[in-house]
């Protein structure tokens, strides 16, 4: 069911894909730069998260 960047997410930080998953729903299907947007957001969520933890 998960493709691409969000597979890796799952493994890497399953509380961002929940996020992620969460953020999507409120996105229209079709919206695929708010997609790419929210994936860039979730990005930089896991840096800050690995390097200032």
């Amino acid at each position: 069911m998960l493709r691409g960047p969000a597979f890796v997410y799952r493994q890497a930080c399953p509380e961002v894909v929940c996020l992620k998953f969460t953020l999507l729903k409120q996105l229209p299907i079709d919206d695929w730069e708010g997609v790419i947007e929210l994936d860039i957001k979730i990005m930089k969520t896991m840096e800050e998260k690995q390097y200032f933890s």
